[in-house]
């Protein structure tokens, strides 16, 4: 098993919940443009830096999950449907970093993203 070795023995559920308590409150996103690649690698890095959860807007629910390594087992992936969607359901509990997400998503989708409650650094 790909885990710290304190962790070895522990089963999948107690590995979740080491991962959970010792989480800190910060979450990682990626919007669908074309395929799920590189959602492996947001999974992985999200859970490599201690990330809560991690958000994929606008794709399936089904991709490959070989590339998490294991990782998708201990971090949650939420599915979003939309990028208003998204942005309405993180500004209660996180601070939205970053305006590239929403560049490309009125880029991609030509949908205008209202954000005005929303602080974007």
């Amino acid at each position: 098993m790909n885990v710290l070795d304190h962790l070895k023995s522990s089963s999948i559920d107690d590995i979740k919940s080491y991962c959970k308590n010792t989480s800190i409150n910060a979450g990682a996103a990626m919007i669908h443009v074309n395929g799920d690649f590189n959602l492996s690698t947001l999974v992985r890095n999200a859970n490599f830096f201690g990330f809560k959860e991690t958000f994929y807007v606008g794709g399936s629910k089904q991709w490959d999950r070989r590339g998490t390594v294991g990782t998708h087992h201990y971090t949650d992936l939420n599915h979003i449907k939309t990028a208003f969607d998204f942005c309405r359901m993180i500004s209660e509990d996180y601070r939205l970093l970053g305006e590239f997400f929403t560049t490309v998503y009125r880029h991609t989708q030509g949908e205008n993203v209202e954000l005005k409650d929303i602080e974007v650094d």
